[in-house]
């Protein structure tokens, strides 16, 4: 067990109890509003950020960390020293929303934490007291503590208890699985697709697989597509993470000081979910959506392939990253007609969606 990190010196400014803004969600990640050093700042919440990190442009050059001002509504962090990285090209093209700034423990490790997905608000509460006190009482409890730095709840996976899982809003995927992980070997034997996700400190391979079912506090999720990633870590205390595919579907309350997780899963959040049907992975480069990966004998297979730029998608010219995923993210069967650019010339695709794992 690892104690918690202390976090930076901070203000509570007023006599309420707890602070509600607006959560803007891309990808599953939660985005909020704030102001970094006296300007406007948007921030991605990653709950398994150890050290917050600034973006390389708001730096301050030849220091390391920097030191900086955050206030979020009525709560200041003074004295908030994140790491320098490239923070806003990571989550631009990734998540389409460009981040100034990713905060973690730096916030959880002070103030328990609500992220209420379903109305898109998030509430900082002033201690743990009043966070329970808030919370419904149909709200499903569990117990949590700090892994490697990280907040980390136990649960069960296909029968398997007493597994350690972080909470990581900011990384994809409904779980991913160590590979060290004694359920990996068994999970590695099933029908798998290749796995590649990209993070802020490099890409992450391994393979897909659909798990039978992923239980906290006594809910059960359905059929969990689990990712098991080849990167090794002996030793770790952490049988893996549970990503934001699955969190993004709660009303959840992290209370680190508490040591205290409590959640509300709305009707049909915990069922199973379709991945991915047309096995077109898109990203945000330059201003294009475009494709950076396609999954081996899905519908995208053979007929798009990286780098080809999307023009329109069944006659709708997607805005936004967000909204282009959207409009692949049909039925199986549903066919869907994609005009893309590849080296200058315009062409198009007609992808028929299936079900791939």
């Amino acid at each position: 067990m690892t104690s918690v990190r202390k976090g930076p010196d901070s203000l509570w400014l007023g006599d309420a109890t707890s602070i509600s803004v607006p959560m803007t969600v891309r990808g599953g990640r939660p985005y909020i509003d704030a102001i970094l050093d006296g300007h406007s700042a948007t921030v991605l919440i990653d709950t398994a950020a150890v050290t917050s990190l600034i973006d390389t442009d708001l730096a301050t050059p030849g220091s390391q960390p920097t030191m900086v001002s955050l206030q979020v509504d009525q709560l200041r962090f003074t004295h908030l020293a994140p790491q320098s990285a490239q923070v806003r090209s990571y989550t631009e093209t990734t998540l389409g929303v460009p981040a100034d700034l990713i905060l973690g423990m730096d916030l959880l490790s002070r103030y328990p934490v609500e992220f209420d997905f379903p109305n898109k608000t998030l509430t900082i509460y002033r201690d743990s007291q009043s966070a329970t006190a808030a919370m419904p009482k149909t709200a499903v409890a569990a117990p949590m503590r700090v892994l490697e730095g990280r907040p980390a709840v136990e649960a069960t996976l296909d029968g398997d208890g007493g597994l350690w899982f972080s909470l990581a809003t900011g990384a994809g995927g409904d779980v991913s699985l160590e590979p060290n992980a004694d359920h990996a070997a068994h999970l590695g034997r099933q029908s798998s697709l290749p796995y590649e996700e990209t993070t802020m400190t490099g890409t992450l391979y391994g393979r897909l697989v659909r798990a039978n079912s992923f239980t906290l506090g006594g809910v059960g999720f359905a059929q969990p597509l689990v990712d098991i990633i080849n990167a090794q870590r002996p030793g770790s205390a952490l049988s893996g993470a549970l990503g934001a595919s699955t969190i993004s579907r709660l009303d959840l309350l992290i209370d680190v000081p508490g040591s205290t997780l409590a959640f509300q899963a709305g009707q049909g959040m915990t069922s199973a979910r379709l991945y991915d049907p047309s096995g077109m992975q898109l990203a945000l480069r330059r201003g294009a959506i475009v494709v950076s990966g396609v999954v081996p004998d899905s519908p995208a297979a053979g007929r798009l392939r990286p780098g080809d730029a999307i023009v329109s998608i069944n006659g709708l010219v997607p805005a936004s990253l967000e909204f282009a995923r959207s409009l692949l993210d049909g039925s199986p069967e549903t066919k869907v007609q994609v005009v893309y650019r590849r080296y200058g010339i315009t062409r198009s695709a007609t992808l028929v969606l299936k079900v791939l794992i």
